[in-house]
This record gives structure tokens, sequence and C-alpha cells, in this order.
């Protein structure tokens, strides 16, 4: 809403009019209509809303979320802070307790220091029920990986991106990590490019996308050439991967999808599942 709010008062020659003020005093001053998803965000997110209402307008217009940043080789320092943290828990898990001390800041220099390590050992254990920020503030408190300077920059310069993340269970965080180090048997279609198994299980789901649509693909549905074509290659790419099995699971579809489905693979293999 505010990219759409500030755009407006540019084409409108009003953007000095909010210099200095809230996201909250903007909105005040209703230069767009409210779009049916924000509304719905407000509603799912009211305590991050009302926090928001107080940020510069002109900062909070700033703040651009990139999923990108979770999984590319750019990852921003929040995630790579968290990554540090994970590498713990995953030494933890393994008991390999040697890099668990080498890749952390706990210094172990009495006896006392090896029986409080224990215990934060144990209390690892606990980390997927607590929220990322009582996770930073844990590992850092007991010296397991300390808030470095450019973590504490990136808290205070996206503090609207850390109020709304921090709350996160760490679990997700664990998850991500499992995923990215192929500690599951998920893949995305990039993950597989090149690569063979023995059984492949597609799953099809538009999701939010807007540069790949099953739709397009099933069903005689006009759409841009580009994206047909885009989601032609993936969906070949993803099925011939298959050495000896495939499952293409396609949610709900349509009488056109199963057509089609019945079509490429032959009528006694597609099958509704209850």
């Amino acid at each position: 809403q505010a990219h759409k709010i500030k755009k407006k008062l540019k084409e409108l020659n009003r953007i000095d009019e909010i210099k200095d003020l809230t996201f909250g005093d903007v909105l005040e001053m209703k230069i767009v209509n409210e779009a049916p998803n924000f509304k719905r965000f407000i509603e799912d997110n009211e305590s991050l809303f009302e926090y928001a209402k107080e940020l510069s307008f002109e900062e909070l217009s700033k703040v651009y979320l990139d999923k990108e940043k979770l999984v590319s080789d750019n990852k921003d320092f929040l995630i790579k802070h968290l990554y540090k943290i994970q590498d713990l828990v995953f030494y933890y898990e393994q008991n390999d307790i040697n890099n668990f001390i080498r890749n952390s800041n706990y210094k172990i220099s009495s006896v006392e220091d090896k029986i409080k390590l224990k215990d934060l050992i144990n209390d690892i254990n606990d980390f997927k029920n607590k929220s990322i920020s009582e996770v930073i503030d844990f590992a850092d408190e007991n010296k397991l990986i300390i808030k470095d300077d450019l973590i504490k920059q990136f808290i205070i310069e996206n503090s609207y991106l850390f109020h709304r993340l921090k709350d996160i269970k760490f679990e997700q965080i664990i998850n991500l990590y499992r995923f990215e180090q192929d500690f599951t048997p998920y893949s995305t279609q990039h993950g597989i490019k090149g690569a063979e198994f023995n059984n492949v299980f597609v799953i099809l789901d538009n999701g939010k996308w807007n540069k790949y649509n099953f739709k397009y693909l099933f069903e005689n549905t006009t759409g841009k050439e580009s994206i047909i074509e885009r989601t032609r290659k993936m969906f070949y790419v993803s099925c011939s991967r298959a050495k000896d099995n495939l499952i293409v699971y396609y949610n709900n579809p349509s009488n056109e999808v199963l057509n089609k489905a019945k079509d490429w693979f032959k009528e006694e293999n597609v099958i509704k599942i209850e």
C-alpha cells in the first residue's frame, strides 16, 4: 500500500506533502483506495499494522521483502545470523561437540563452563518451539552466537522487517535450513535440473507465481505465450527426472485438466485421490 501511495503522490506532484509524516498520517489522507489484500493483511496482522502506522512513511515505503534473500547465495544478514545458530542445532543433533564449540562464541575455561554448556545444549533442543527473536537473544546472552555489529545494524535499519519476522517460530528456519542442505526428500524444479531419480513425485501448485501457470498449460486458457512456454519447460524438466516411476499431483483439477492429463498420460494412469 505504501508503494501505491507514493506512486500516486508522484503522479499528482504532491510528494512533498508527506515529508516527515508517519505511515498512519499518510493513510488518513486517503490518497488511494485500500486494496482487498491490504484489508485482509490488516485483519490478519493487527499488531503489526499498528506498529507500522507509527513508522516514517518515507522509510516504510523503501521496504522491499525479497523472498530470494532466504534461499539465494545473497542472503541478508538476518538469515545468515539465524543460519549460524542453526549450524549449532545441527552439530548438536549430530553430537558433534567439537564443531559445536569451534563454530560458536562459547569459550570453555573451567569445569563450570563445561557444565553450563551441557545445560545450554539441552535448551537448544527446544529451539523449534521458540520465536526467532527469542532464539537470537538466547544465543547472544549465553555467548553461543553473539549479535555482531552486522546483525545489530541490520535490525536497526530494517526495524519493520524484523518486527514482522521476530515472532515466527524458529522451527521454520530449521525446516528451511534442512531443505537447503538437502536434508529432506523435496526439492524445487530448479534444484534438480540435470539430476535423475528412480521415483519422482511432482506437485503442481500455482501458488502466487507470476512467471508460471499450470492452468495455462493444461487448459485452453488464453495467457501470455512466454508464461505458457516457461511453464511447459518447467513441467518437462520435472517429469523427465524420473527413471522408473513418476507421479504428478494436481489439486482440484477441472475437467479440462483431467482430459489433458488423460491425453498425455493415458486414462488408466489418471487416478482420483480421496
